[in-house]
């Protein structure tokens, strides 16, 4: 007969604090085992002290189901562990449950809603998890003014400190922020993703392989969430006549196409419109490198007039569409007698209720002219973007390359700063090192970036592979922005 344990948790927070409270609105536990249902509420007054203990009443068996659960409720963020392995995210639990923190602090109530708390067994001892889909490089927002990060101990211990607000929160950095809200997109810098739909393989040529396609770790939900607010996707048709995917693609020696497919354009619709839901964040994707991938391996092509239609009929399902159309009519013209680039209009203008997701194409198409788009898909020309990678896979030549780039062309057009390295032919015929291990070399060296630019020389997007949160692309864009607030 499964028993019933006292589990106990320890969490250690900063002096100042009383009446800690712990509700838990969901949990999962391993099946057949029992749940106290006595544990959905636990109040502590305390006596001045840091260290708060709770107590689970919950059988202990690890299972898959559980693990999964707790992942599902940390999507997009992350969680640490106790006696784990860095950056492991548990296969195996006993139990997990999902609930707010609260207590007070400075006579003020403060409210941490979503965390996720689990218990599993690291072959030694019965170690607890912390996490939550807002928790990125350990760091939760705390409400009001604040963060809180948060450590593992010991075993089931988690040091909780308060980190004073020195940035927007990443979710919501561009509705949070009124200092931004009068510039343009040509006078702050965004986060950036490069073949942003490629945080997973679903379908591969004979020589695709993740090792050589995969660019991303996080679903582009993931990305928003860490402050990616720029999306190259590389549209292309796979798999069964109709299925519209993102896609990384070579053509080899001028014959044979080898790569693969990632996320699908209507999971990525899915993901914006759960992302921009109660939030007013700009969102830009650009569409480029468009492939149909099922008309035989060397006759692979860009999409012709009706397959963009059908690309644009699903991308229609986004919600807060930005339309050229309505828009224009609202706009000052420019001294040519324009209308200005999209990338002139003022914040306050794109996001002042809602969300707004651009959505811009600057592939070049034969007979482009005889071509109908929507009104919500932006031409290349409206938008008027410099974007040159430098085609290389030493980390010093790359660097070098994009920051005279930046110097040479930021003034004269919306700046993308490519912080990317390309495998070598032979690193991509066998995907080692991955793309994602190689971005590492250039991610470990982004400060160099904030290091190098002024008011004047800055990049408009950062743009990079790999995004997560052990580095900073969000952190980095916004020290840019703070120079030039300054």
């Amino acid at each position: 007969m499964a028993k019933e344990h006292d589990n106990e948790f320890i969490l250690d927070l900063w002096t100042g604090i009383n009446q800690v409270k712990l509700i838990i609105r969901e949990y999962c536990i391993t099946e057949g085992q029992p749940w106290d249902e006595k544990n959905n509420l636990m109040e502590r007054k305390g006596g001045g002290g840091t260290s708060w203990s709770f107590c689970i009443k919950a059988g202990r068996k690890k299972s898959p189901g559980v693990a999964n659960w707790f992942r599902d409720k940390i999507y997009g963020g992350n969680a640490v562990g106790c006696k784990v392995q860095l950056d492991s995210l548990p296969n195996e639990l006993n139990f997990a449950f999902m609930g707010e923190l609260s207590f007070i602090y400075q006579n003020k109530e403060v409210l941490i809603p979503d965390i996720v708390i689990a218990q599993g067994n690291n072959g030694i001892n019965n170690n607890w998890w912390f996490g939550s889909a807002l928790m990125s490089n350990g760091m939760v927002h705390c409400g009001g003014d604040y963060f809180f990060s948060v450590k593992p101990h010991e075993v089931n211990w988690f040091l909780i400190r308060k980190f004073e607000k020195k940035q927007p929160y990443a979710d919501k950095w561009m509705g949070d922020n009124h200092l931004i809200k009068s510039k343009s997109l040509r006078q702050i810098c965004i986060p950036g993703s490069h073949d942003a739909g490629m945080s997973i393989l679903q379908e591969n040529t004979a020589f695709g392989s993740s090792g050589n396609t995969v660019t991303q770790y996080r679903s582009v939900y993931g990305q928003l969430m860490l402050g990616t607010r720029y999306f190259d996707i590389r549209p292309a048709i796979g798999g069964h006549p109709g299925r519209y995917v993102t896609g990384h693609y070579s053509k080899v020696i001028d014959t044979s196409w080898q790569g693969g497919n990632g996320q699908d354009i209507q999971a990525i619709v899915n993901n914006i419109n759960t992302f921009t839901t109660g939030r007013k964040e700009l969102i830009i994707l650009n569409l480029s490198h468009s492939l149909n991938t099922n008309v035989g391996n060397f006759s692979y092509r860009p999409f012709n007039h009706e397959e963009w239609k059908q690309l644009s009929n699903i991308l229609g399902g986004i919600n807060y569409l930005f339309d050229l159309s309505k828009f224009e009519s609202d706009l000052p013209k420019d001294e040519e007698g324009l209308y200005p680039k999209t990338t002139d209009i003022p914040l306050k203008k794109l996001i002042a209720e809602e969300s707004c997701v651009m959505i811009v194409k600057t592939e070049k198409l034969i007979d482009e002219d005889k071509m109908e788009f929507p009104s919500f898909i932006v031409p290349g020309s409206r938008f008027s973007i410099f974007d040159e990678y430098s085609d290389t896979n030493n980390v010093d030549k790359m660097i070098a390359d994009q920051l005279k780039k930046m110097e040479d062309n930021c003034k004269k057009q919306y700046f993308l700063l490519s912080w990317t390295l390309t495998q070598s032919n032979s690193q991509a015929t066998l995907g080692v090192p991955p793309i994602t291990e190689l971005a590492k070399q250039a991610n470990n060296r982004i400060s160099e970036i904030s290091q190098k630019a002024t008011k004047e020389i800055f990049p408009n997007i950062i743009c990079t592979d790999a995004i997560d949160e052990s580095f900073g692309t969000y952190a980095e864009a916004w020290k840019i922005i703070s120079k030039l607030l300054g």
